[in-house]
């Protein structure tokens, strides 16, 4: 009795993640944008802008991807968006500091955003 049970379970927690699975990868990917608008990037409050992470704000059902790049004791103006892939309802973005620009020591806080016409359910941020 006990087998049939555990067997039970078992194999509903299979079909829970193969319908998950599914749920995240199948349909029509999330249309994306990467903002290059240094006003528009700027407007966006996020809660701890000192900290690196990344936040999903909506404006007028857009939704958009904030990241920070968290204190740096270099001057940048922003974060620079290397890539994005979406799959499904996934997202991952690559980003790192500009190469070029580094001007000098001063605090301050890169941020990058990229717009989606949906919110993706997982999103996964790279910094480099």
């Amino acid at each position: 009795m006990k087998k049939k049970i555990l067997l039970i379970i078992a194999m509903m927690i299979v079909l829970i993640v193969i319908a998950s699975t599914i749920f995240l990868f199948a349909g029509k990917p999330i249309a994306h944008e990467i903002i290059t608008n240094p006003s528009l990037v700027a407007s966006f409050d996020v809660k701890d802008a000192r900290q690196r992470g990344y936040e999903i704000i909506e404006r007028n059902n857009t939704y958009y991807l904030v990241i920070c790049y968290g204190e740096s004791t270099v001057y940048y103006s922003a974060l620079e968006v290397t890539n994005v892939k979406v799959k499904g309802k996934v997202a991952i973005v690559d980003v790192k500091l500009p190469e070029k620009e580094g001007i000098a020591e001063a605090f301050s806080y890169p941020k990058a955003a990229v717009k989606f016409d949906k919110k993706p359910i997982l999103v996964r941020v790279n910094f480099k």
